[in-house]
């Protein structure tokens, strides 16, 4: 078969998709798609550029409202912890070892599975 003419696809898995997102009770804030891995560099660049940003498209007050976040290592390092801190923004407060109870994590992995299913990797 001449390759021109044909289209790979993968049947099970064959690749990965990281997404980050912000939902808000006014609406969708930004969503990024995370290239390679999510780190607290990274992720304090999201925090500066999107999720500022997405409060600003949305007409919100950051300062009204409260930011939740697990507790995964790179949400409470400590160069992320002095980004709300300069920024005052608030944070929910998240309870060690909690089940995963981020409404975010479903929508996320729904728009994930359905990325994956409908874009060529």
């Amino acid at each position: 078969m001449d390759p021109r003419f044909t289209k790979k696809k993968v049947k099970h898995g064959g690749g990965k998709v990281t997404l980050w997102g912000m939902i808000t009770a006014q609406g969708v804030g930004h969503i990024v798609r995370i290239e390679g891995n999510l780190n607290k560099e990274l992720y304090c660049e999201i925090l500066q550029d999107d999720v500022l940003s997405s409060y600003h498209d949305l007409h919100l007050d950051y300062h009204d409202y409260y930011f939740q976040q697990d507790n995964n290592p790179k949400h409470t390092a400590k160069i992320v912890q002095a980004w709300f801190l300069k920024n005052h923004m608030d944070l929910l407060p998240w309870p060690p070892n909690s089940p995963d109870i981020s409404i975010i994590d479903y929508e996320l992995a729904s728009l994930t599975h359905y990325w994956a299913r409908h874009s060529t990797l």
